[in-house]
């Protein structure tokens, strides 16, 4: 356009009637030659008459610009045009493939496997510590494949989709791989607008599990018994996990406390969680008797018959040793008799005062809520056999049950019959202060 226009500008406009015109009819009607000598004046003039048309009107001014078509097209340009042309194609088209495709939200399986497949159960059970809750502290969707249809569960469409993550509690972590199937359900078919349907429970492919501290206790029962000193330590190396437990067991009665100091050893095992190695080790063993320095009182008042009797005995505990192989007492047993009516001259009647040291064992089965006490008075051929018992009854009375046998004195008997009028095969003797 500006060439156009320069030449628009630049020709001058040619005359309104020009002087040559005259000339050429007078010379073509005079003579033919000179008609023929002037012919290209003749064919000039159109010539000029179209240079100066367009010379009058004014020639339009556009925005665009005049298109080239004789213009050579750069062979490199016509492949990268075609190049781009197919790149976009194919992204066009598999950008509406995957459109169109349904898509199952990682959010949704996880919650699907903690509902339906105990996820949050965890992947190991295991003795030795306390059963708490697994929490999901990762989790992804790795891919998701469409399957082809048919087979013996349905003809819609199903997809495997292939899970990993990690679940934990208080105890163990343990990291998972494994794959779930989906029914996609078009929207004309779903109930609560479920788009996908959870169809099998989790295929575990692979799983890896570790602690993340030692144990709890060593067993259920442990909260029956008392427990002094107790560590755990927890240690790991080269990929072997260790927990050792050390504490003082405190076992006992009323009348007597055993103390010894365990030793645990656990190592962790991923199928089977902690596992015991053999026995515990035991050391530092001691029995404390709390009987040592206490007193125990009877009081009774036996009747038969013809009279009435009244015993007062009593028995202070000395000093025992750890083992209970060497125990002192003193004791005393007090027995009168009162007639109460008419009887045999024959009979007769005797009281029994006795008094003296006592010495014997107490001895015990570890673990046992029973104990065997047996004293006796050298001097005076007196025995003293008592149970201890940790029973519900005799603990309330902190009492020792047993019996008195006598050699060179009888037990108020009766000299005809020959037959105790005092039994002394079951006497309760019961601790003077009983709440200390």
């Amino acid at each position: 356009m500006n060439q156009d226009q320069a030449t628009a500008e630049t020709v001058p406009p040619a005359p309104s009637e020009p002087t040559v015109e005259p000339a050429v009819e007078h010379d073509v009607e005079s003579s033919g030659g000179a008609a023929a000598e002037v012919e290209p004046a003749v064919a000039f003039e159109p010539a000029a008459e179209s240079k100066s048309e367009p010379a009058s009107q004014p020639v339009p001014q556009s925005g665009f610009k005049k298109p080239v078509f004789n213009k050579p097209v750069p062979k490199k340009a016509v492949i990268a045009a075609i190049a781009i042309a197919a790149v976009t194609l194919i992204a066009f088209t598999a950008w509406s493939l995957l459109g169109s495709s349904p898509k199952i939200s990682a959010e949704q399986v996880e919650s699907d496997l903690i509902k339906e497949c105990g996820l949050t159960t965890g992947f190991l059970s295991s003795s030795y510590v306390e059963d708490t809750p697994y929490e999901v502290t990762s989790f992804e969707v790795v891919s998701t494949e469409k399957l082809p249809k048919g087979g013996d569960l349905t003809n819609m469409e199903t997809y495997d989709v292939e899970v990993k993550g990690t679940v934990a509690n208080e105890s163990f972590e343990s990291t998972f791989a494994g794959s779930v199937q989906y029914i996609w359900y078009p929207e004309e078919l779903r109930v609560d607008d479920e788009e996908f349907v959870l169809m099998t429970d989790l295929e575990v492919a692979d799983v890896s599990t570790k602690p993340l501290k030692g144990i709890d206790y060593v067993s259920d029962t442990d909260e029956d018994c008392e427990y002094e000193n107790e560590e755990i330590s927890f240690d790991e190396k080269d990929g072997t996990y260790t927990s050792v437990l050390t504490r003082t067991e405190v076992m006992g009665t009323w009348f007597v406390k055993e103390s010894v100091d365990q030793k645990y050893v656990f190592e962790f095992d991923e199928e089977h969680g902690w596992q015991a190695e053999g026995e515990p080790e035991l050391s530092n063993q001691k029995t404390e008797w709390l009987i040592a320095g206490k007193t125990f009182e009877l009081t009774e008042y036996p009747q038969s018959g013809n009279y009435d009797g009244s015993v007062v005995s009593s028995i202070s505990l000395g000093p025992i040793d750890e083992n209970g192989a060497q125990v002192s007492a003193t004791y005393t047993y007090d027995y009168t008799t009162t007639q109460v009516s008419a009887i045999s001259s024959s009979w007769t009647y005797q009281n029994v005062n006795l008094s003296g040291d006592l010495t014997g064992t107490v001895s015990r089965e570890p673990g046992s809520g029973y104990a065997e006490l047996m004293l006796k008075d050298e001097a005076n051929g007196v025995s003293f056999t008592f149970r201890l018992s940790d029973d519900e009854e005799d603990a309330k009375a902190k009492c020792m049950r047993g019996s008195i046998e006598t050699e060179s004195v009888v037990l108020v008997r009766d000299a005809t019959s020959t037959n105790d009028m005092y039994d002394a095969s079951d006497l309760v003797y019961t601790m003077k202060d009983a709440s200390e």
